[in-house]
């Protein structure tokens, strides 16, 4: 299929936003993903992101150990998966509430992701 990016993560106003390049759009039938700051539980770096895609794939592309991108439901809840062959090390991000419990999304440069994440979630002042 060709060489992917990372995906980009972005904050725009009060949400959290995770961009998909034009393959990856049409392997989740989504060109972004969106969640609000004020639900981050937590962020961390995984050197397995596959680990921790698992359920049932509804809406997405999944050949198991080389491509996991969409929606994937289990019994603890809903996630989107952002992972490619070459790239095993990721990030997954956990929500409280929201469309998705987690994002899990690799990327040859997790500790950047998680830095930006924190950082900028840190500096938006929480919703009323």
């Amino acid at each position: 299929m060709g060489t992917h990016t990372t995906p980009e993560i972005s904050i725009e106003s009060d949400e959290l936003v995770l961009h998909l390049d034009h393959v990856e759009t049409l392997e989740s039938l989504r060109r972004s993903v969106r969640a609000r700051i004020e639900s981050i539980v937590t962020v961390t770096v995984v050197d397995d992101a596959y680990e921790f895609v698992h359920g049932l794939r509804l809406i997405g592309t999944g050949i198991p150990g080389a491509t996991a991108v969409g929606r994937f439901v289990s019994h603890d809840g809903a996630t989107f998966a952002v992972v490619h062959h070459g790239r095993p090390r990721g990030v997954v991000i956990e929500f409280r509430d929201g469309e998705f419990k987690r994002w899990v999304i690799g990327t040859d440069r997790p500790e950047d992701i998680v830095a930006y994440v924190t950082r900028e979630s840190e500096t938006k002042p929480p919703l009323n």
